[in-house]
């Protein structure tokens, strides 16, 4: 059986070639492609790495315990597991030798909660704080794959990081999780920058459930050239989706240089507020005619404004809840 994710991927040339059997494979430029996928101990990380596997490529993935439970399961399917971090430059250098391809799961996992001592700490000391993860990690990753002449670089963000910085979505992620999509961002015009041909992928929440085209939901994608025409956050996106997506991106030129926001769209029913989108499609070939590449760069944007404000909104509500307490305790027990 056809994996989602080879129906009919263009390569160099334009043109797409076979395996045996008529299967559309991925890996048919050469017997060397080498894909290294940094995050694949990750849910999104396991199911790419078996798909990559699938199609015959020769898959590097990096573990912080190469001994791991998970990192053994990667071994087990084919992949070559290497002891790497990537917040560690000149590992990451030689993990990545004869790679010719990135990919870039990267996350805080478990995620990174707030705490107070960053109000005065430095972010660099905790290796599992955003600014190490997706900033210093894909800054890391651009400089490693320097040196590999790497052909393409695939990195997996999140929906929220096209988003105004007044979402309440973002300002919930700054909030509670140390500023993630910001670092997020940060490590997306590092990329788009680099000179290095790329595709971002920014899914919605991510989720344990079949593929689109496995039942009667659609798959949504606008590229970020697009403008502000952006998936809703409330419907969420399976794994396995995302996971071929990212495969796709390697090799297809539809998807060079291009930031994609991609969630799932369900079908409208009287019980909920989902919509028809007619650019709705069951499967990602139907839609990547549609891609454009980046027409700008990346600007960044104030994430501290609109976070300092709500949490100002929230200390001045608990403290009319405080005042008010106590002035009842008071008058009941004065």
């Amino acid at each position: 059986m056809r994996p989602a994710f080879a129906p009919s991927p263009v390569l160099a040339g334009g043109s797409s070639l076979k395996l045996a059997g008529g299967r559309r494979g991925l890996n048919s430029l050469s017997m060397t492609n080498k894909v290294f996928v940094a995050g694949g101990t990750g849910k999104v990380g396991r199911i790419v790495v078996k798909r990559l596997l699938e199609e015959d490529w020769k898959v590097v993935a990096i573990a912080r315990n190469e001994t791991s439970d998970i990192a053994r399961e990667l071994a087990s399917m084919g992949a070559e597991v290497r002891k790497g971090d990537v917040c560690d430059l000149e590992g990451l250098k030689e993990c990545m030798k004869g790679c010719e391809y990135v990919v870039s799961l990267v996350g805080c996992s478990p995620p990174r909660f707030v705490k107070i001592s960053d109000l005065w700490s430095d972010p660099r000391k905790d290796a599992n704080h955003p600014a190490n993860v997706q900033y210093q990690g894909v800054k890391n990753l651009l400089e490693a794959s320097k040196t590999e002449n790497v052909k393409k670089f695939v990195r997996l963000t999140g929906l929220a990081v096209g988003a105004s910085p007044w979402n309440p979505v973002s300002i919930l992620f700054s909030l509670l999780l140390s500023f993630s999509t910001y670092w997020n961002r940060k490590g997306e015009m590092l990329l788009r920058e680099s000179g290095v041909d790329y595709s971002i992928i920014r899914p919605g929440g991510l989720k344990d459930v079949p593929r689109a085209r496995e039942g009667t939901d659609k798959l949504f994608l606008a590229s970020e050239a697009w403008g502000d025409k952006t998936p809703p956050f409330t419907t969420g996106i399976s794994r396995a989706d995302v996971a071929d997506l990212c495969c796709l991106s390697l090799t297809d030129k539809r998807l060079s240089r291009a930031t994609l926001r991609v969630n799932r769209m369900r079908p409208p029913t009287a019980d909920n507020n989902y919509f028809e989108d007619p650019q709705a499609k069951s499967t990602w070939e139907e839609l990547l005619d549609t891609v454009e590449p980046d027409k700008k760069p990346l600007e960044e944007v104030d994430y501290t404004l609109p976070v300092g404000l709500a949490a100002t909104a929230v200390a001045g509500v608990l403290g009319i809840v405080v005042g008010w307490v106590a002035k009842l305790a008071l008058s009941l027990f004065g």
